[in-house]
């Protein structure tokens, strides 16, 4: 063997990076293709990927479904066929006060006075923003308050309280339409007229 003819000839060899970086590269290049061939590798990676995305899907799913709601509840202006056509004054109102308590007592129908502030009149001519109207058996819900001796009283309203904004139609002088007790805890402070209430709708503020 002619060792000098070898020290003549040396051999070239890669410097060590190079080679380790070929074969880090051939090594990354088998592990894809296993990957992509191999079934078990494939269907986690998809696993994964659903995992990923549901949570943000349900996400989006949710917010459009309370958007949704939200358009869906309008504002309840108390207006209705019988609302709009009874009576010859129409408004809506906020219940400032009602003075004192109501009689409960199943042997004795009354009518009640209550003081409103005014905040729309949609239809008749009212002097003012202060009206003191008189609802009939103030206890019951209106769509159950009208009987054998007072028919032409209804509406929506199930109960009343302070504060709370009501759309009416109204009738003026009272004792044109009413003959009955009336409790007006108000007869010291205000001698003006006193509306009937026809019709009583709750309104969302």
């Amino acid at each position: 063997m002619d060792l000098q003819g070898n020290r003549g000839h040396p051999m070239k060899e890669q410097p060590l990076s190079r080679r380790h970086s070929r074969l880090d590269g051939e090594s990354r290049g088998t592990a894809c293709q296993t990957s992509a061939l191999d079934p078990r590798f494939h269907g986690e990676d998809e696993r994964d990927f659903r995992r990923l995305k549901v949570p943000g899907l349900g996400f989006v799913i949710i917010l459009v479904g309370l958007f949704g709601l939200s358009c869906s509840q309008t504002p309840n202006t108390g207006e209705d066929a019988e609302v709009t056509t009874r009576g010859s004054v129409e408004v809506t109102a906020e219940l400032v006060e009602i003075r004192g308590e109501f009689v409960d007592r199943a042997d004795y129908d009354y009518a009640f006075v209550m003081q409103y502030k005014i905040t729309v009149v949609h239809r008749g001519d009212i002097e003012g923003d202060l009206l003191y109207i008189a609802h009939y058996n103030p206890q019951k819900p209106r769509d159950r308050v009208a009987d054998a001796r007072v028919t032409d009283v209804g509406g929506e309203l199930k109960k009343f309280s302070a504060g709370d904004v009501h759309r009416m139609a109204l009738e003026v002088p009272i004792d044109d339409y009413y003959m009955g007790g009336i409790i007006n805890r108000y007869f010291e402070d205000y001698s003006g007229p006193i509306y009937w209430a026809v019709w009583t709708n709750p309104v969302s503020k």
